[in-house]
C-alpha cells in the first residue's frame, strides 16, 4: 500500500536494505511533474558485489492506495556482461518477457517483483562466483515456461 510515489520510494529503499543491495550514487527516485505524486520512475543500479549489479527501471502509478508498475526492467550484469533480464514493456509483444545473455526475448512465466529479481540475482551471482563464468545455462529455466 502506498498513498503516493514518495511512500512507494521509501518502501523500496527499505527493501534495498533488507535485500542487502546498495544503490548507486546516481540512483533516481523521481515523481512525474504534474502527477500530484501519483506517478513516478525509479532508475539506477543496485550493487550486489564488486562484480555484479542489477540495473533497475520502473514506471510506477499509484491507484487507490496501491502501487502498479506499468513498466519495469531488471537486468543482471556480472563482470560487465548481461546475464539475464526481466521486463514489462507495453511496446513489446508480449509485454511481460525475459531476456537471456544474448538479449533475445523469451516468454516469461508472468510478472516478476523487484524482490524476486534481486533474489534471482543473488542466486545467479553466487553460482557464477562459486563455479565461474559460463556455468549457467543461457536462459535459466526459472525464466521460461
Amino acid at each position: 500500500m502506498a498513498d503516493d510515489v514518495w511512500e512507494y520510494f521509501d518502501q523500496r529503499r527499505r527493501e534495498h536494505r533488507d535485500l542487502s543491495v546498495a544503490e548507486s550514487d546516481d540512483f533516481l527516485f523521481v515523481a512525474e511533474e504534474g502527477s500530484g505524486g501519483l506517478r513516478g520512475q525509479i532508475f539506477g543500479v543496485v550493487t550486489l558485489s564488486d562484480d555484479a549489479f542489477l540495473s533497475v527501471h520502473e514506471v510506477v502509478l499509484i491507484e487507490d492506495g496501491s502501487a502498479h508498475r506499468e513498466e519495469y526492467g531488471y537486468f543482471l550484469v556480472i563482470n560487465g556482461a548481461e546475464i539475464w533480464g526481466h521486463e514489462r514493456d507495453p511496446s513489446h509483444d508480449p509485454p511481460v518477457h525475459c531476456h537471456g545473455s544474448d538479449h533475445r526475448r523469451y516468454e516469461a512465466r508472468g510478472p516478476i517483483s523487484f524482490r524476486e529479481a534481486v533474489e534471482m540475482a543473488w542466486k545467479t551471482s553466487s553460482i557464477e562466483a562459486e563455479y565461474g563464468p559460463g556455468e549457467l545455462e543461457r536462459v535459466p529455466s526459472s525464466f521460461v515456461e
